[in-house]
Formats: structure tokens, C-alpha cells, sequence
């Protein structure tokens, strides 16, 4: 009953939302089960699964977001009860997710589609990644052991053509001397079906010859003329796919289907583009392919597309069947899918005899290392540290098998919580191209885990150098999560670094507009940084938006401080004044506005209210928003200019200690010694000159003088 109440007032309630970059695609999957509700993120450039954890709705027993890779997402809502539906309501780079009261159509979660819905579209869908498995070779998309989809070839039977013209005799095995004889004959036919005849005829001589390009040029030749059988458009879209060309092949795939070819071999041209180009939806497609044909290498592309989509189950039995009926070098492939589909259900010995029966023809380093990945779910986690030299050698090597090594050996590192580790291991993995599965957020996750313990012991050089590492190029369109680059730039500023710091936040700031959660005090820093590199004027535009953004209280106040700093430098002390009395009515900001305030005098000569304002605070350390000592020097010549001898030599000496050049400590012992001159004071240690340095120079003074003295007794001599 509870159920049904709220949900009725549901749309009272605040809404799931849905984060994507600007060009996603969202779509709301057939309903597989009453209490759970699926949805496809196709094209998007940025991570959802932190978002989507975060959902909260009386509604939700909880939400999850699986990334395949390729901009593929697919988000998985496990409802408390079933009797609610979903509504989705697209907004930029927002998608409300809006549950309402209703009775969800249910389809069977393994159902097989017709040609014709697949042609009109059937939305991707995948299988939850193995939680189970403590140890998670590189899968889906990244397979080390993918098929190619260029590499496939199928299975057309060659047309029984006989024009009546013995130049277009067919001939089994064609040379260069056929290819030569039929283009000669083309100029001479007038007649369009024995034109195409013959372009069919080039087609297969360039296919037989390794020439697919040129033969899908013949072999769409030989259709333009209305050439009435399907079996050229099936050889053109193999020609095509053969070479890559794979809108041709898809448009080669519908007109085949459309002039009645068999089922099972447009379902097999299908699966190819779902191989290639994820369109159609790859697990329909295998599934309708595996019902309709028994040939081995259709089996092997059915198995491979369901395994790439995390169906191991489905895709088992089909790669069994291909791996024991292929040729050794088609079997090789298969074998390994199917110790990789075994591997993903958990059955690790099964994977292991699989791995051994592959023929090790090209891919001996990969099948060592998925064996090893065998071998260390055996062991158990307790003995992983002892693979770790075996597997470095391995990744050191480069290639595929370095690749996969390199994943195995993050998820070792991550075990024992070596964050620094597993951030190299991935950087390396993402350096090499590797940037499907979860190497993007397994990478940001133990960056930002090191990150924080060093941001806590302000270690700020090294988590530096830790960002240099951890945010490579093109890493900003996998994120969602900007605390790594947060607080790299706040180690930057604290280096002294303020462009780069700057350069940091401002991408910091794009992502978060990129998926729709801009944040007004994110903003506010950055027209901090840009007040401190020379761009003041800027730094008020970034507010004046920032403002627009939030109309809390607490976020305008704290606004008002880099208003404030960006006054400041452009030297707009009164409308600087003015936004810190505005920022000190926040009773939390109070004590650093009245630190700002009281600096902002100091440097603008106004020597008693600065004091006043900092009068408590001179001897705590430095404050946060001033460059070392800058605070202790100003104090120190406000205090001379007002007479204030003992002020001015305690700032100049708290001066010397927390400067960070020897410019500004001789200045502290220059003011310090004015002080001191005018009261006939001692100096502390610290703040006396060099007297050694200054001795040399009284003596080459002394010298000089006495030089002079020769010299005019001379002189008054000589005359």
C-alpha cells in the first residue's frame, strides 16, 4: 500500500536524474523483469557510474551503471517492488529519469528478434560485469582475443551463371589473365544484364586475388543494372567489410534481405556490423544468428559478439562448437574466447584446458598470460605477490599480452592498496590505447585515493607529479569526478604554480558544465586563480555567472571574497573593503574576511586599521591567501612608520623565518634595522647582516680613503 501511495505522488518528488555529455543517447530497454528497469547511454563521453550510485528514491533498492566502453553505458535500477514504470525526459545533457505508477510490458530476457526488427533496431543491452571474480582479465571490448570483424568471411554460394558468351564463362579459380579478359569484353556489352555478369565476375577474380576493395567496386557495379540476385549484394557487403567500408556493407546487407536472401546469411552479414559497429544490437543479433545456423565460423561470431556483451553462458556452447570444427587457424580464436568465457563464469580450470588446447599459432605470449591469469585465480590472493615479476615481464614486452599484464598487474597492486602502483600500471595501459572497460575509472579511483593522503600531508610536489601521471590526454571525457583535479590545483597554487594551477581549474570547471553540474564555488576559485595570475577583470565575469548559478546565502558570501581579491588587484581597494564587510556577515567566513581586510590595508599604506584588524593574528602563522611573509613584512613597516619598535622588530624576525627567498629576509633585517636605528636598539641574531660581507667592504671603504689621501699629498707636491 506505502508503494502505491508514493508512487502516485512520485512526480511530487524530486527525480532521478541522469548525467551525460551533450551528444548521448539515452534509451529506456524493453522491460526484462517486473522489478527492474534498464536503461542504454549510447555515444557518451563522460562516466555515469558515481552519478547513478548516488540516486536516492523510495522507490530504488539501488542503482548501478555498467561502462562497456566505446561511449557505451547501460544502467540497471532495481526496484523495491514491481508495479512502476519509467519515463524519460531528455534536457540537454540532463535526463530525468521520472517513475511513475504503471504495468511494465515484460519481454523474455533471451528472446530472439526477427531480420526485420533488427533492421528497424533493437536496443543493446549487456550482461553486469562479474562481481564474483577476484581477479578480472582484460573483457568486452578490450578482449585480447577479439575477433576482427574485417577478418570474418562468409559463406555465399557463387551463381550459376551462363550468359551464352564464351569470354564470360565462369572459371573456378581466376587469374590475372581472366581479370584481364573480362575487362576487355566489358566496353563491347551493350546489353545491362550481361554487363553486370560480367562486374560479377571481376568482383569474384579481385575477391579470389585479395583484392576486396576492388571487388566490392565490381560487385556494385554488377547491382546497379537491377542484377535481380541477393547473392551479389551479400558478396559486396563481404567485399565491404572485408576493407572497412562499413556503411556499404550495411546498405549491401538490406538490399540482400530485401530481394529475399536466406536468413541465416543476412543474420551472419549482420553480425559482422555488430562486431564492428555495435549496430545493430549485438546480443540480439548473435542470439538470432545462433538459431539459425550451425556453421562454425557463424557460431564463433555469434559466440564472439554475446561474450564481448557479458553473456559467457550463451556464448560457451557456440564457441565450443566453432573451436572443434575450424581449422587450426580460426580455431585458435575460438578456443581462447571460450577459455575467456569460462573464465568469466568462474569456472578457472575449465578456462585452463581451454588455454592449453588452443593452438599457439599467433597469440602464444596472450594465451601465457591469460594463463597465468588462470593460474593466479587457482593460488588464491595470497600468493599473487609471486606472479608480479612474471607478469612485469610480460608488460615490459608491450603488445597485447603486455596489455593484458598490465590490467592483472593493477588489480595486484589495488589489492594491497599500492594506489601509486596501480595508477602506474594504468597510465601505461592508457598510454598504449587501451581506454575501453573500466581503465578509465579504476585509473581515477587509486589517483584519487593517493591523491588525498598526500593533499593530507601536504605533500603537495608530489601529488603534483602524481596528477602528470594520472590525467593524460583525453582523460577529461571519461570523468565525472573532479577531486583529483581539485586538488592538483590547490597543490599547484601552493607550489607557487598558478598558471598551471589555473589551467587545472578552468578544466576542471568544463567538465562539471560538460555534464550539466556547475559549481558556483568551483567557479569562484577560478576567478580566484585568475585575480592571482594578472586576470582580475576576468575573475569578476566568472562570478557575475557563478552568482546566477546559486541564490544561497552562503554561496554569495563566499563569493563575495574572490570579488573582493579581484578588486584588489585591480586596485579597487574601497569596492574591495566593501565586498569583505559583505563576506563578514557569514559567521563562518568572519575571521578570514577580517585577515583579508586587515592585509588589503596593510599593503594600501592604511597602517592602524591594518594592524587593528590583524592584531590577534600576526604571530599564528601565515594566512592562506597572502605569498609567504608578506603579512610580517607589511606589518613590520606599518610598525616603523607608526613608532612601534618592538612590533616591528618581532614581524621582521617572524618575517625572516617564513620567507621563502633571500630578497624578502633582507628586507625584514633592512626594516628591522631602521627600527632599531631610531631607538638606538640591539638586533637579534637573526636579523643582523652579514658582518663578515659588510666588514670587507668598511676595509675596501678604509683603503680607498687612504689612496685619496696619498693622492692629493702628491699632487699638492708636484705643484
Amino acid at each position: 500500500m506505502w508503494l502505491g501511495a508514493l508512487v502516485a505522488g512520485l512526480a511530487l518528488a524530486k527525480s532521478p536524474t541522469l548525467h551525460t555529455s551533450a551528444d548521448a543517447e539515452v534509451v529506456l530497454l524493453p522491460r526484462t523483469a517486473p522489478d527492474r528497469i534498464e536503461i542504454g547511454v549510447y555515444h557518451n563521453k563522460v562516466p555515469i557510474a558515481i552519478d547513478v550510485r548516488s540516486w536516492k528514491d523510495p522507490a530504488i533498492d539501488y542503482a548501478r551503471a555498467v561502462d562497456v566502453g566505446g561511449g557505451t553505458s547501460f544502467v540497471t535500477i532495481q526496484l523495491v517492488d514491481d508495479g512502476v514504470v519509467a519515463q524519460l525526459l531528455p534536457a540537454g545533457t540532463h535526463t530525468e529519469v521520472r517513475l511513475v505508477r504503471g504495468t511494465p510490458e515484460l519481454v523474455a530476457p533471451d528472446a530472439v528478434p526477427t531480420v526485420e526488427a533488427l533492421f528497424e533496431g533493437v536496443p543493446r543491452q549487456t550482461a553486469p560485469w562479474p562481481e564474483d571474480l577476484a581477479l578480472v582479465p582484460l573483457l568486452r571490448e578490450a578482449r585480447t582475443f577479439a575477433l576482427p570483424p574485417d577478418e570474418h568471411r562468409m559463406d555465399i554460394r557463387p551463381l550459376d551463371l551462363h550468359p551464352g558468351m564464351p569470354a564470360l564463362a565462369p572459371v573456378p579459380d581466376p587469374t590475372w589473365d581472366d581479370v584481364a579478359r573480362w575487362r576487355g569484353t566489358l566496353p563491347l556489352l551493350r546489353d545491362g544484364a550481361t554487363r553486370s555478369i560480367a562486374n560479377y565476375r571481376l568482383g569474384l577474380a579481385h575477391k579470389r586475388l585479395g583484392l576486396p576493395r576492388e571487388a566490392a567496386y565490381y560487385f556494385a557495379r554488377a547491382g546497379e543494372t537491377g542484377f535481380p540476385a541477393p547473392e551479389v549484394f551479400l558478396e559486396l557487403a563481404d567485399a565491404a567489410f572485408a576493407s572497412r567500408q562499413w556503411d556499404i556493407g550495411r546498405k549491401a546487407c538490406r538490399t540482400a534481405w530485401e530481394r529475399g536472401a536466406d536468413d541465416a546469411q543476412v543474420l551472419e552479414c549482420l553480425g559482422v556490423l555488430a562486431l564492428a559497429t555495435d549496430a545493430p544490437a549485438a546480443a540480439p543479433t548473435a542470439r538470432a544468428l545462433a538459431a539459425a545456423t550451425t556453421r562454425p565460423r557463424a557460431q564463433q561470431l555469434a559466440g564472439e559478439r554475446l561474450l564481448r556483451d557479458g553473456y559467457a553462458a550463451e556464448a560457451a556452447p557456440l564457441l565450443l562448437a566453432a573451436a572443434e570444427h575450424l581449422p587450426p587457424p580460426s580455431a585458435e580464436r575460438a578456443w581462447a574466447a571460450l577459455g575467456d568465457a569460462r573464465l568469466a563464469l568462474g569456472a578457472t580450470e575449465s578456462a585452463r584446458r581451454a588455454f592449453l588446447a588452443t593452438p599457439h599459432l599467433t597469440l602464444e605470449d596472450e594465451l601465457e598470460v591469460r594463463e597465468v591469469a588462470a593460474r593466479m585465480l587457482t593460488d588464491g590472493v595470497r600468493r599473487w605477490p609471486a606472479w608480479i615479476p612474471t607478469l612485469t615481464g610480460f608488460a615490459d614486452r608491450g603488445g597485447p599480452a603486455g596489455n593484458d599484464a598490465l590490467y592483472l598487474l593493477a588489480q595486484v597492486h589495488d589489492r594491497y592498496n599500492d594506489h601509486e602502483a596501480v595508477a602506474s600500471d594504468l597510465a601505461q595501459l592508457w598510454a598504449r590505447g587501451v581506454r575501453t572497460t573500466d581503465v578509465a575509472p579504476r585509473l581515477l579511483r587509486a589517483c584519487t585515493a593517493r591523491a588525498e593522503v598526500l593533499a593530507h600531508d601536504e605533500r603537495h610536489a608530489e601529488l603534483a607529479a602524481l596528477f602528470d601521471v594520472c590525467w593524460p590526454e583525453g582523460m577529461a571525457e571519461h570523468v565525472d569526478d573532479v577531486r583529483l583535479p581539485d586538488l592538483a590545483s590547490r597543490a599547484l597554487e601552493a607550489l607557487g604554480l598558478r598558471d598551471e594551477a589555473l589551467r587545472t581549474q578552468l578544466e576542471l570547471t568544463t567538465i562539471l558544465a560538460g555534464v550539466g553540474r556547475e559549481d558556483p564555488l568551483q567557479l569562484g576559485r577560478l576567478a580566484h586563480l585568475q585575480a592571482a595570475t594578472g586576470r582580475a577583470a576576468r575573475a569578476l565575469e566568472t562570478i557575475a555567472y557563478a552568482r546566477r548559478l546559486s541564490d544561497d546565502p552562503g554561496v554569495q558570501r563566499r563569493l563575495d571574497l574572490d570579488v573582493a581579491e579581484a578588486h584588489a588587484a585591480l586596485g579597487h581597494t574601497e569596492q574591495a573593503l566593501a565586498m569583505l564587510d559583505r563576506a563578514a556577515q557569514l559567521p563562518a567566513l568572519a575571521a578570514d574576511a577580517r585577515e583579508r581586510r586587515g592585509i588589503l590595508e596593510l599593503r594600501d599604506g592604511r597602517c592602524a586599521e591594518g594592524i587593528g584588524a590583524l592584531s590577534s593574528r600576526l604571530k599564528l602563522g601565515p594566512i592562506g591567501t597572502a605569498p609567504p611573509a608578506e603579512l610580517e613584512l607589511l606589518w613590520a613597516h606599518c610598525a616603523t612608520q607608526l613608532g612601534r619598535t618592538d612590533e616591528a622588530i618581532a614581524a621582521a624576525e617572524l618575517a625572516v623565518g617564513r620567507a621563502d627567498d633571500d630578497r624578502a629576509r633582507e628586507e625584514a633585517r633592512w626594516v628591522a634595522s631602521v627600527a632599531a636605528a631610531r631607538d638606538g636598539r640591539s638586533l637579534p641574531e637573526a636579523l643582523q647582516s652579514d658582518r663578515t660581507a659588510f666588514g670587507a667592504v668598511r676595509t675596501e671603504d678604509e683603503r680607498h680613503a687612504a689612496f685619496l689621501d696619498q693622492l692629493r699629498a702628491w699632487t699638492r707636491g708636484r705643484r
